[in-house]
């Protein structure tokens, strides 16, 4: 079994094969090594017959900007194997006897993903968003805090930029009063993006410990970026939701067993 350390992935014995065994399920066909600088070799997964991985838990929201395949898929299939669910015994105990925390596999996964060649930008939203997921294990209160607020600031400044108006019965009515002046729909945009950027930081770091300030700061910047176009396509994707729901059983495809 060849040791490879993610880069370029060339060479025999350093493919990683995945078979599909239903739904968005995969299992490897044969364990793979990473070399890791603190816990040396890891041997993934410890358990082959038992391990599955839905090669990356992205909600269709974020997709258009958060890419399931890639570069970083290996990185995905490892951070799948090293992370454990809150209660349930740990996934990875090194040779010696060491236990890889989920903060230490979130560290794991982004140094991965750094060796593939992916992205800056690419890696740094996707592992925010991973740790951030961890932050949120511990107590689940504050993650759904931490997006209520994202979502709803963002539904509010969109409403602004795009001056949400009606009129009825000749009087009109915004849905959102803006406090800031009116101004060309580009400017509006940018402000709303800088106030939501800036807004989310302090937030961030009121719900969650100092040590993910990093990833605090790149999810605040990232729903700053993209506040508008995701609140835009939240009503045809929700839409698009049911109209899957109601079909999907007809649709069920279960792959051969081999």
């Amino acid at each position: 079994m060849t040791v490879v350390r993610f880069v370029g992935f060339e060479g025999e014995g350093s493919t990683i094969v995945l078979r599909w065994v239903g739904d968005r399920r995969f299992r490897l066909e044969e364990p793979f090594r990473y070399q890791d600088t603190e816990f040396g070799t890891i041997t993934i997964p410890p358990d082959l017959d038992r391990f599955e991985t839905d090669l990356g838990s992205i909600p269709t929201v974020t997709s258009w900007y958060t890419p399931q395949l890639g570069r970083h898929l290996p990185a995905y299939v490892l951070h799948d194997a090293l992370i454990a669910e809150p209660g349930d015994p740990p996934t990875y105990t090194t040779r010696d006897g060491r236990t890889i925390s989920r903060d230490a596999a979130d560290r794991i996964f982004l140094d991965a993903m750094t060796e593939l060649g992916t992205p800056f930008v690419t890696r740094s939203i996707i592992w925010s968003a991973v740790a951030l997921y961890t932050a949120g294990t511990r107590s689940r209160w504050r993650w759904f805090a931490w997006y209520a607020v994202a979502l709803l600031a963002a539904f509010v400044l969109a409403a602004d930029a795009v001056d949400l108006c009606w009129t009825v019965r000749g009087v009109e009515t915004c849905a959102v009063s803006s406090w800031l002046g009116d101004a060309a729909f580009p400017v509006e945009w940018a402000r709303g993006a800088v106030v939501l950027a800036v807004g989310m930081i302090p937030v961030g770091l009121i719900l969650f410990p100092a040590r993910y300030l990093r990833a605090v700061v790149a999810q605040a910047v990232l729903y700053g970026l993209i506040y508008l176009p995701t609140v835009a396509m939240l009503v045809p994707l929700a839409v698009l939701a049911v109209l899957r729901a109601i079909g999907r059983p007809a649709d069920r495809v279960t792959p051969a067993r081999r």
